[in-house]
């Protein structure tokens, strides 16, 4: 299949391009920055230059490319993860006017199918209970917090519009929730790391709250799965096998790199500085993987943690050269 991946040289565009190419896909990379055509290549893949929150670019970009699918996995999240609500401003917008942007352009010019990147935390932040959710739980729910609250409405639009598109015959919309993800050359993962070799990673109220997590590789295998599989209209959870606190798991990567491990601070000094942190941290939010697994067949190659934190022991590091925002447009 002709694939345009938009977001391609993301933390999560690089493993799923090449996943794809893999696969025997003809693969197009999206980016707006043509320095980064050289690492589009190197995986595999296409260059094509656009930005899709310009809407004459984005249509230039679709028309050269002519893609049979669009995978869109756009963010502009900081590498070291979000710490504010504000962190996740320019994620908005690519959310919101990118998604209406890169979507337009794909139906004018008969794409088929267009497979959008959500996230699990739409379902909402604080104690959302003991049982795992399904596909079919509220999502976009508010909590005490205007940011945060354009977060959760700028998912709510992006996933509208896309399953919005399979009420009409031409475009097949497919949405993936996926979980916190981690593994080798993610940003969010590298800081940790970082942390962790200062003796500086500190986790508000003891970073108790239970979330589900998946590691960056299976999400590629998923995104792939669910271009290949996935009926129209389908929205999927993609997390692993167990959901796990952010104490457990930063004191797992800990221990297979041999480094000190994190530390509790209280709640309400962390909200002081990293408020959008101290609400994850206190978030219980485990999402269920059931309806991907009977549906598309697909299963992590790293059921928990554990074994995902394995996979960090070859590639870790002392510092990254990597700029500090993950903007993948």
């Amino acid at each position: 299949m002709k694939v345009l991946v938009a977001g391609a040289t993301g933390a999560l565009g690089t493993p799923a391009i090449k996943e794809l190419v893999r696969r025997g896909h003809e693969v197009y990379g999206l980016t707006r920055d043509r320095g980064k055509s050289g690492t589009i290549t190197a995986l595999g893949a296409r260059p094509v230059i656009g930005d899709v929150l310009e809407e004459a670019s984005i249509e230039a970009a679709v028309q050269e490319a002519q893609p049979e699918a669009v995978i869109q996995l756009l963010n502009a999240i900081p590498k070291r993860g979000a710490f504010r609500p504000g962190d996740l401003d320019a994620t908005n917008v690519l959310r919101t006017e990118g998604t209406r942007n890169l979507l337009g352009a794909a139906t004018r010019h008969g794409v088929k199918r267009y497979l959008v990147e959500s996230m699990i935390f739409g379902y909402g932040y604080g104690d959302r209970g003991a049982a795992p959710l399904e596909e079919d739980a509220p999502f976009g729910s508010h909590v005490d917090n205007t940011k945060m609250n354009q977060a959760l409405d700028a998912l709510q639009i992006m996933e509208r519009m896309v399953l919005d598109t399979s009420d009409h015959p031409q475009v097949e919309g497919i949405v993936l929730r996926l979980g916190l993800f981690y593994g080798p050359n993610v940003g969010s993962t590298d800081f940790v790391i970082s942390m962790l070799r200062k003796h500086m990673m500190l986790l508000p109220g003891g970073g108790k709250g239970q979330l589900s997590w998946i590691h960056i590789e299976d999400g590629a295998t998923a995104i792939a799965d669910a271009l290949e599989k996935a009926p129209a209209g389908s929205v999927f959870n993609v997390v692993d096998d167990e959901p796990a606190s952010l104490a457990a798991t930063t004191a797992e990567i800990a221990r297979v790199l041999d480094l000190p491990g994190p530390k509790s601070i209280p709640v309400g000094l962390a909200k002081i500085a990293t408020s959008y942190a101290a609400q994850m941290a206190q978030t219980n939010l485990r999402a269920s993987n059931r309806h991907i697994k009977e549906e598309l067949g697909w299963k992590p190659a790293y059921p928990t943690y554990r074994e995902g934190a394995r996979t960090l022991v070859q590639t870790s590091r002392s510092g990254s050269k990597r700029t500090t925002r993950e903007t993948v447009t």
